[in-house]
């Protein structure tokens, strides 16, 4: 779906994945910012949280390359 109004196009689908991913990120890494529980944590359990994170900050990054914005001159 792609929002228009007079001077630009833009693709309200993947602003709303861009969206999401990086909510989910930002919560997903304020459980760990500053939390001494983090280092209870088991290796294998922080390896695959830190992965999980990573991943959604690189599926932001290609949504973002996504949105297409069009201005008009």
């Amino acid at each position: 779906m792609t929002m228009t109004n007079n001077t630009t196009d833009i693709d309200m689908e993947s602003f709303d994945e861009l969206n999401a991913r990086l909510s989910q990120a930002s919560a997903m890494l304020t459980m760990t910012y500053g939390n001494e529980g983090f280092e209870q944590w088991s290796a294998e359990v922080k390896e695959n949280y830190l992965w999980a994170c990573s991943t959604m900050i690189n599926q932001a990054k290609e949504l973002a390359g996504k949105l297409i914005i069009k201005t008009e001159q």
